[in-house]
């Protein structure tokens, strides 16, 4: 944890991608911490990073089918028969989900959250719309 100058702001840096390290001779005022203590700060930093969203779908494809286009995308995939499975995903995002969902090109059932549900239905209209020969 430190504090960026250039943003003005605390931050969280991984060691493991700091590199051509240099003195900048630059003092600074010692800060206030912003929580009690450093690990209090870091797991509330944490936590504004959790997902605000989780999709629970069934998708109807064969399991060989299912591993190429979802790859290592951190999903929980549970067998329900030899064609079914549940996929739940996070994401920050109901676009990204949406459109993670629409991708794979299977056949499925949206389960929840109730926002992404009526968000793949007025993408549904659009496209329909968008595909629809003009009235005119």
């Amino acid at each position: 944890m430190g504090y960026d100058n250039d943003r003005d702001d605390r931050r969280i840096f991984r060691v493991d991608r700091i590199t051509d390290l240099r003195p900048t001779r630059t003092r600074v005022a010692a800060r206030q911490l912003p929580a009690s203590d450093a690990a209090s700060f870091m797991a509330e930093k944490l936590l504004e990073l959790t997902p605000v969203y989780r999709a629970v779908v069934t998708l109807h494809a064969p399991i060989e089918r299912m591993a190429g286009p979802l790859g290592d995308a951190g999903v929980d995939l549970e067998p329900i028969d030899a064609t079914s499975r549940r996929l739940r995903s996070n994401a920050d995002t109901l676009e990204w989900l949406a459109w993670r969902l629409l991708t794979l090109g299977y056949d499925m059932e949206l389960h929840e959250p109730p926002e992404l549900i009526a968000h793949l239905r007025q993408i549904g209209s659009r496209a329909t719309r968008a595909a629809s020969p003009s009235a005119a």
